[in-house]
């Protein structure tokens, strides 16, 4: 490298050496002055050159191997700030740590959702709440990979599994136990304790005590011990009975005589019970009837009115607000009739400008010439035109040539021929006589040396455009559904509108993605073929393939390139980018 001189001249830097500090400082910046010179290629940052070299690494010392990079000294140098962070990492085996702090927020991202710990325990301890939400509705408990418990979330409720079995199923403030609940000593309860079906209550020591509320029991109570109900017990018992007793075992109430609360029968039931209204009762077979009715058995209101088809017409009206055409409305049929604009209203919206007249709806070209054709003959010729702004011709004016025959000898010069005493015109043009019509004006003429027409060529001002035949690239017009067509280097206007009425639109749909659409597309500077401008912009054939609507292919292949497109995504990257920095920001 031109300008570097070796620093190093004790080769302390060499493979498997303590490379310090200051022995590479000093060879750095000869290798940075030198890349810095004024000669040469230079790395300064500036227009042209490379981006700057700077300095890479902290104040302490690396002891650099093949296989390692150490700090010089244990628990001495840091990688990276607060300030400074590196954005991803990766390691390829085992990384070892005394803590770890992960994501400003507390955040941990599992690459293969799992925490995994070798050796001790794991500590969850969290100054606010623990959260487990488990999207699939099962939170397992293992030991070594084998299931051993599940809490589960079945239609809101949670179901605690032992193993693969459900064992109490929780919904509200109920608990449902699928199997045995054995209690060791005193249980109070002080709501009602219901055991159904085949399930037994068992109280191996101790006592079960309700400080209110019942114990209803659908099976039997078998106790080797004293059973002491205060409030009573109905059902079924076994064993020694102390109390009153409402109800003996192995006893129904056919045992019993028939008291103020009598006995359930069916023909009691049926009888306690009526209809009234469009209800029917049968109190002997226990049937109840509805008749359907409709609106012919109900009366008319005097404000919820029944429909008819005159009363809808009825409340219809039409106004007619003036302008073209008119409107009207039937009550009798319901036909609302809209009558277009007549002709002459059509008409009235049209008027004539210069050189346009305007008679019963025909608009026709003024003839602004009083001008009749003129044929010259023999040595008559047309030796002035008047034009009006418009181009056509209003004035042609004649001369005749004098021949004048003197005895003095002549010869012919150029652009004439002499015979005898007759001098002729050489003809040096092939142009035909042009005789034009109505708008249509004489717009180049072509001469030879002697200023004889050699090329006369035509244009038509009547709709005052050039056609695309005409417009030699200057300005294009298509007719029909096509659109205009301009071809030109700079066009210079206050502002430029599209047409962008939500009535002229379908099918309207936001677009998305946009921040990774626009980060798709590159900025270029270029210069223009055609004229060498240095200009800024895009290439059509990039954004084509990310913007396919921006990019339209004209009547040459040449593309070009719509705004609005990349403008409606620049918008939506921009609210993006907004979220995110609001997201960042903590915004709401």
């Amino acid at each position: 490298m031109a300008g570097y001189t070796r620093q190093d001249t004790a080769n302390n830097i060499a493979n498997g050496n303590v490379i310090d500090a200051d022995d590479f400082d000093a060879e750095y910046n000869a290798v940075e002055n030198a890349f810095n010179a004024s000669t040469g290629h230079k790395h300064d940052g500036s227009a042209g050159e490379g981006a700057p070299i700077e300095k890479v690494g902290p104040s302490q010392e690396l002891v650099v191997s093949s296989t390692n990079v150490n700090p010089k000294t244990s628990n001495t140098l840091d990688l990276g700030t607060n300030l400074l962070q590196y954005k991803d990492g990766y390691f390829d085996g085992t990384v070892y740590q005394d803590s770890a702090i992960v994501g400003v927020n507390a955040y941990m991202t599992l690459s293969d959702n799992e925490i995994d710990v070798s050796t001790g325990g794991l500590t969850l301890d969290a100054a606010g709440d623990i959260t487990l939400d488990a999207d699939g509705g099962d939170i397992l408990l293992k030991d070594a990979g084998t299931t051993f418990g599940t809490f589960t979330n079945t239609g809101n409720n949670l179901v605690v599994k032992s193993g693969s079995t459900t064992a109490i199923t929780l919904s509200g403030a109920d608990a449902a136990l699928a199997g045995t609940l054995a209690v060791t000593g005193a249980t109070t309860l002080n709501g009602a304790v219901t055991v159904s079906g085949s399930n037994n209550v068992t109280v191996n020591a101790g006592d079960v005590t309700l400080s209110s509320g019942n114990l209803i029991v659908g099976g039997t109570i078998t106790s080797t011990g004293a059973i002491a109900a205060n409030g009573g017990v109905n059902g079924n018992l076994t064993g020694n009975v102390t109390g009153t007793v409402s109800s003996i075992s192995n006893h129904d109430t056919g045992d019993l005589s028939e008291g103020s609360n009598l006995y359930h029968t069916t023909a009691r039931a049926r009888a306690a019970i009526s209809a009234t209204g469009s209800l029917s009762y049968n109190s002997t077979t226990g049937v109840m009837s509805f008749t359907q009715g409709n609106t012919d058995t109900i009366a008319e209101g005097s404000s919820n009115l029944y429909h008819t088809t005159a009363r809808a017409r009825g409340a219809i009206s039409v106004t007619d607000a003036g302008g073209d055409g008119s409107l009207s409305y039937n009550s009798t049929s319901g036909v609302i009739t809209y009558t277009g604009p007549s002709a002459a209203q059509v008409r009235a919206h049209f008027s004539a400008g210069a050189g346009i007249g305007i008679s019963n709806g025909s608009i026709s070209h003024s003839d602004t010439s009083s001008q009749t054709s003129v044929n010259g003959s023999g040595r008559t010729y047309i030796q002035d035109i008047t034009l009006d702004t418009y181009g056509h011709v209003t004035g042609l004016s004649t001369a005749t040539e004098t021949v004048v025959n003197t005895n003095t000898t002549y010869s012919a010069g150029g652009g004439l021929s002499l015979s005898g005493t007759t001098f002729s015109h050489t003809d040096t043009s092939s142009q035909g006589s042009v005789n034009n019509s109505n708008g249509t004006v004489i717009q180049d003429i072509t001469l030879d040396g002697y200023g004889h027409i050699t090329g006369l060529s035509s244009v038509n001002l009547d709709g005052r455009y050039f056609t695309e035949g005409e417009s030699n690239s200057r300005f294009a017009y298509k007719a029909g559904s096509g659109s205009q067509n301009f071809s030109a280097n700079n066009l210079y206007a206050t502002a430029f509108f599209y047409s962008s009425d939500e009535r002229l639109k379908e099918n309207i749909l936001p677009v998305t993605d946009s921040l990774d659409v626009i980060g798709q597309l590159q900025g270029v500077s270029f210069d223009w073929s055609e004229t060498g401008n240095h200009d800024i912009g895009v290439i059509a054939q990039e954004v084509a393939a990310i913007i396919p609507e921006a990019v339209v292919a004209k009547d040459d292949g040449f593309l070009s390139v719509n705004a609005t497109p990349i403008i409606a995504h620049l918008i939506e990257a921009v609210k993006e980018l907004k979220a995110e920095v609001d997201r960042l920001n903590d915004k709401p």
